[in-house]
């Protein structure tokens, strides 16, 4: 009976702290995923028909970076 209480006691003592671990990777996982939001503003795509080509809105936004005076 007592070697059963002890087994029983063990086990909780592994599992508590394995549970906060991945309790706590959790929460870091979700902070990381929503970072961006927190941090930067949402970017969406324009739906423009000058801009909405890959190449041609690469273009336009390495002009409006340069008129600004970003990422240089």
């Amino acid at each position: 009976m007592r070697t059963s209480l002890y087994a029983i006691l063990a086990l909780i003592m592994v599992l508590i702290p394995t549970s906060t671990t991945v309790d706590y990777t959790r929460n870091q996982e979700q902070q990381h995923l929503h970072a961006a939001e927190r941090i930067g503003t949402t970017f969406e795509w324009p739906t423009a028909v000058d801009v909405a080509e890959p190449e041609e809105a690469l273009e336009t936004l390495s002009t409006a970076a340069t008129e600004s005076g970003v990422n240089a």
